[in-house]
């Protein structure tokens, strides 16, 4: 064997092209994927061209070569670490030492391990894949897998050269077909269970979270410094949440991915303190918490059977800040750091920005009090959570009386105050780009009563404080969108929300949802894929970013081209008499050039003959006329394949009844004699180029690819 047939060359560059294109996408993003793409494609395509010039033959230039990018993915290794990671680098370097070992692919053995490197780099990048474009690559990896398996197995088997059969060729395409169809039936229509993590992979990314002063000062930290204090003013440098607008368009990009068994609130910003239209913090701690392999108790009572892990991952436009987003009721934390702090409101922070492709975990403790997640901290400084405002009137602590009069417990009376609020009170996102004008809170509950999620939980907290009730406003986000396709519930800006905390005696604090449409539901584990995606589907759709994602822009050329086929329908329907005009002439024209054209042909090759025998001389002159001639025989599917000899070539002419029998002897005579210095027949000039004049004379009638179509269909 020369070397593998070129199909199977083929379908190793696309599994290569492909494994490498999503490691990148997933590294980087699709925008840098393919710009890179060019870059990869190129070295891999070079060095298997190479893999197929040398193969088999066993000889030292390919050894040679092969030490090319070898050494280039040296030479970056450490460049690559030291900007980079380390991971980076041995990537980079396994990258360059896959196009190397392409060049000397010569057995199953060495093709089986290539194949394997290209799965296992596949199979890292669509395991930390969170995007759902990534299955459109895995469908075109799984082909030109498969077409590889078989291709290979072919050879194994059959122990041909160069060339597989068209069946088998097909084959391999056939049993791609039907390995898709049978599973995305499955996958689509078979109820599944999620995956199951096996416990190495809840906290990492390329930063490690560390910070030399906190660790100093936990050495000193006493009991009393973990108690909040309430400072005259707002806190220094705390952040502030404002009710009026702040912008004017709500972005699409995605800020966070979350693993969860059920959808779930990620708290945030906690606030004690309306001051105008405004919620800011008042109260203050720092508590320093140092973290023994990665790992922290937040809670003392971790023994619930039945709780949930809640892995977040941060992206390049999460938001800038060091806010650990944590469930209401987090137990256990996972962080890819040795020091965290947390805050007079149980918000936990790491020690600086939190970056791209971080990711942590909380264990969610499940320990509720009528199906409420329960925070359980101390009660500190009660008079900030009770503070109401100068500009808050009259009416809203008579309206809060009069919705809990029938109620005794404070825990009876802020589940009114969310039902009266839920129900009696609907919810939109025009408030968040046209605030109201005067005081927001009377215009609300007693005007408008409309608005979107702030203006809820400001009413209930303040509703509740009204009442004597400890409360305050929190902010965060509500991982509800889950994607099937990649096992992720997605975070976007739209996902942003506010919701109230209530302080109950003797639980702790108790979150409460006043804000229509947030009453998230745990999903289903047994409805089928397909019944998912639909539903992520119409839930996109439903919201204001949909024609912003891929979804979006997929429906968005769907519905262009059906625009222009039903537009091109109707001009067609239309001119339906003039396109019959147009194709008539067309092919009226078609069949008078296969009449006319072996005459201009002819001709156009007896002058290509003239200008030979004037322009060349010797026998140059004499091997070009003989390509002249070849080239005018090309016409009629006669021509010369590299791989005939001069005497093959005569015996399709004879076959053809082409020249005769003396002709064909003087050409083969002279060819020999030109090409190859062979004198020992003798040389007639004056017949070879006569046969050589009466060869580009040649006329043959063509049948029209019509004709020849339809006389194979009736045959």
């Amino acid at each position: 064997m020369n070397s593998y047939p070129k199909q199977l060359y083929i379908a190793l560059f696309l599994t290569q092209v492909l494994s490498i294109f999503g490691l990148r996408m997933v590294q980087t993003n699709l925008f840098n994927a393919i710009v890179e793409l060019p870059f990869y494609a190129g070295i891999l395509g070079t060095t298997l061209y190479l893999g197929s010039r040398y193969a088999f033959r066993n000889n030292k230039e390919a050894l040679e070569i092969q030490k090319f990018p070898l050494a280039i993915g040296l030479a970056l290794f450490i460049p690559t670490m030291m900007i980079e990671s380390l991971f980076t680098a041995l990537l980079l370097l396994g990258f360059f030492m896959l196009a190397a070992f392409n060049i000397t692919l010569n057995s199953r053995k060495q093709i089986s391990y290539v194949l394997g490197a290209t799965f296992v780099i596949f199979l890292y990048a669509i395991s930390n894949s969170f995007k759902s474009i990534f299955l459109f690559i895995a469908i075109a990896f799984v082909f030109a897998f498969i077409a590889v398996l078989v291709q290979e197995y072919y050879i194994s088997r059959t122990h041909k050269e160069q060339k597989i059969d068209e069946k088998y060729s097909g084959l391999g395409i056939g049993i791609s077909l039907v390995v898709l169809v049978l599973a995305s039936l499955l996958y689509l229509f078979v109820p599944r269970l999620d995956a199951i993590n096996l416990g190495f992979l809840y906290a990492g990314g390329n930063q490690f979270y560390e910070d030399q002063n906190l660790k100093d000062q936990a050495k000193f930290q006493k009991k009393e410094d973990m108690t909040p204090v309430q400072l005259p003013n707002k806190k220094q440098d705390s952040s502030s949440h404002p009710l009026e607008p702040t912008g004017t368009k709500i972005s699409n990009a995605l800020l966070l991915y979350v693993r969860s068994d059920t959808p779930v609130y990620l708290r945030g910003s906690v606030y004690d303190r309306l001051e105008g239209n405004q919620w800011v913090q008042t109260l203050y701690a720092n508590n320093i918490i140092q973290l023994k392999e990665d790992h922290f108790k937040l809670s003392k009572d971790i023994t619930q059977k039945d709780e949930n892990r809640v892995t977040v991952f941060h992206t390049k436009d999460s938001p800038k800040n060091k806010i650990i987003y944590t469930p209401h009721s987090p137990s256990v934390l996972e962080f890819p750091g040795n020091i965290i702090t947390r805050d007079a409101y149980s918000t936990l922070y790491a020690p600086k920005v939190i970056e791209d492709k971080s990711f942590y975990s909380t264990q969610v403790s499940l320990n509720k009090f009528d199906s409420r997640t329960i925070l359980n901290t101390e009660l500190h400084n009660k008079e900030a959570y009770l503070q109401i405002p100068d500009s808050v009137t009259p009416r809203l602590t008579t309206l809060a009386k009069e919705v809990t009069t029938q109620f005794n417990s404070p825990y009876e009376k802020a589940k009114a105050l969310e039902k009266f609020l839920y129900t009696n009170y609907n919810y939109t996102l025009e408030t968040v780009f046209h605030s109201y004008d005067g005081d927001i809170l009377e215009t609300f509950l007693f005007d408008k009563k409309y608005g979107h999620c702030e203006y809820f939980a400001t009413s209930m907290t303040m509703m509740l404080r009204s009442i004597g009730v400890p409360s305050r406003l929190v902010t965060g986000y509500v991982a509800s969108t889950y994607n099937p396709l990649t096992g992720y519930y997605e975070v976007r800006p739209i996902n942003g929300h506010a919701w109230s905390e209530a302080w109950i005696e003797p639980f702790g604090w108790i979150m409460f949802e006043p804000t229509p449409g947030y009453n998230i539901n745990q999903r289903s584990q047994e409805t089928s894929p397909a019944k998912m995606i639909e539903g992520y589907l119409q839930e996109l759709e439903n919201s204001d970013i949909y024609e912003s994602t891929i979804y979006g822009q997929i429906k968005q050329i769907i519905q262009t081209l059906r625009e222009v086929f039903e537009k091109g329908f109707d001009f067609i329907h239309s001119n339906i008499f003039n396109l019959l005009g147009i194709i008539v002439l067309g092919l009226l024209i078609s069949f008078i050039w296969y009449a006319i054209s072996p005459f201009i042909w002819s001709k156009l090759s007896t002058i290509a003959l003239q200008y030979v025998k004037i322009r060349y001389k010797g026998f140059n002159k004499q091997c070009q006329m003989f390509n002249v001639a070849q080239h005018h025989l090309r016409y009629y599917n006669l021509h010369r394949k590299e791989s005939m000899t001069f005497e093959e070539y005569m015996n399709l002419l004879k076959i053809e009844n082409i020249a005769t029998e003396e002709e064909r002897s003087s050409l083969v005579r002279h060819m020999n004699h030109a090409c190859y210095g062979d004198k020992s027949k003798p040389y007639e000039k004056d017949l070879f180029e006569s046969t050589l004049n009466n060869l580009v004379n040649l006329k043959r009638s063509r049948k029209h690819p019509l004709i020849s179509y339809f006389s194979k269909l009736f045959s």
